[in-house]
């Protein structure tokens, strides 16, 4: 604005000229919405999803994929010019980011939004309430086709009745999908024969879960297996094909944590593997292990791995994912990234290469410890690019230098970045 005002508007591009409504004035900027473009900027495409203009999902589909990647570059560009103050050797270790190979129908797992009425959706955007939809462009076609025979079915109408939201997740092994619905009260018996009823009608549905806030989970309704026998009970199933041939097979229970875009993850843990080098007599300690997504892989060629996680289920699924891949070479414990690092601090303890993938708010308390527990690399994935700019300055104050830096686009029509780092140890503080 004229009088220096930064206001923040979705839905425009940089270089083109717009009407748009104040909503919001705070200090030293505001939120409007978009009302008109005046002047339409060159990044500007029509979006594809007649839903975009009121879904609070997607937020990028107004502008080119190509276009897309250059402002997530600028953005990595823009945190890491304010948390790392002082330093710009992080320049010439930047490279481009990665391009997703397929920016639309990459999820396997959506989680829908119901209303009050069984209007099923997604938020509206700064809203709660929910914009009908009948398929959603991001996610697999798998889950679009079980989502439209879920919209159809007279089970699963009554089941989304008296639920506030539905998961569908991917099952990358059969092709298959598996369906948690939240309910809003305690289930009935008939709503146990409705369930049963909708996996039996729709074929891609190989599971379907009931989750309660009052009396526990109900389910698995399962089909059998494509075999004839039964699956195991609420585990997903996908596999991260490596460069040299190998492909490691990994499974995690319904509700819980895996990456949404399996391509780019496969990515981003074949560039994990090729910058921490595991061999021969490495130590790798992974404190956010969750599955194993980089544990399990890592160990392969470690000479050992040890991985920390707060959730009691992901480090159920780390530990069969080791059992199933033949490692022998691999403990997994329950127990948080502070815990553990301070722990294994205390003791003496000391890993070849340390993995950190904390949730989006970093993990600037466990980096004090970090110096004493990792003797060579430090590899850091981060969903944040503002968090991940504080703590590698941080990081940077603690004796380790940033080597390597790269952007995955894991989120394609999002504003949403997934970012690795490489981080060497150079000296004592």
């Amino acid at each position: 604005m004229a009088d220096g005002l930064v206001v923040m508007v979705p839905r425009v591009v940089p270089g083109e000229t717009v009407a748009v409504r104040l909503l919001q004035q705070k200090r030293g900027y505001a939120h409007a919405e978009l009302v008109e473009v005046l002047q339409p900027g060159a990044m500007r495409v029509e979006p594809p999803c007649a839903y975009y203009d009121q879904c609070g999902g997607c937020d990028l589909q107004h502008i080119s994929y190509s276009d897309q990647l250059l402002i997530k570059q600028q953005i990595l560009i823009e945190q890491f010019d304010r948390g790392m103050v002082g330093d710009t050797s992080w320049r010439q270790k930047l490279s481009d980011i990665q391009p997703a190979q397929e920016p639309f129908n990459y999820r396997q797992r959506v989680r829908f939004q119901i209303a009050g009425r069984g209007e099923i959706g997604f938020f509206r955007r700064r809203s709660q309430e929910v914009i009908p939809v009948s398929k959603c462009l991001i996610a697999a076609p798998i889950i679009n086709k079980v989502f439209a025979e879920l919209l159809e079915n007279k089970g699963a109408c009554h089941i989304i009745e008296h639920s506030e939201a539905v998961e569908l997740l991917h099952d990358q092994r059969e092709d298959t999908v598996a369906a948690l619905f939240h309910f809003t009260r305690k289930p009935r018996a008939m709503d146990s024969v409705q369930a049963a009823k909708c996996v039996e009608e729709i074929t891609a549905l190989n599971s379907l879960f009931i989750k309660t806030k009052f009396s526990g989970d109900f389910g698995p309704f399962q089909r059998e297996t494509p075999e004839g026998g039964n699956r195991p009970s609420g585990v997903l199933h996908y596999a991260v094909h490596l460069a040299d041939g190998k492909t490691v097979t990994m499974l995690f229970e319904v509700g819980g944590f895996c990456q949404v875009n399996a391509g780019q993850n496969e990515k981003l843990v074949q560039t994990l593997l090729d910058w921490g080098s595991p061999a021969g007599e490495t130590t790798i300690l992974d404190l956010y292990c969750g599955l194993g997504n980089f544990s399990i892989p890592a160990a392969l060629y470690g000479k050992r791995v040890v991985g920390m996680d707060i959730q009691r289920s992901a480090i159920r699924s780390a530990r069969k994912n080791a059992e199933n891949n033949g490692l022998s070479n691999c403990l997994f414990e329950q127990k948080s990234a502070l815990e553990a690092a301070h722990n294994l601090a205390e003791s003496g303890a000391s890993f070849d290469l340390v993995i950190l993938d904390p949730p989006r708010q970093g993990c600037k308390e466990i980096i004090p410890y970090i110096e004493k527990i990792a003797s060579s690399r430090v590899i850091y994935i981060s969903c944040d690019p503002a968090t991940l700019a504080r703590d590698l300055a941080l990081l940077s104050s603690s004796g380790f230098q940033v080597e390597k830096i790269q952007g995955l686009d894991m989120f394609p029509q999002t504003h949403h970045i997934e970012t690795i780092v490489s981080l060497k140890k150079t000296a004592a503080i």
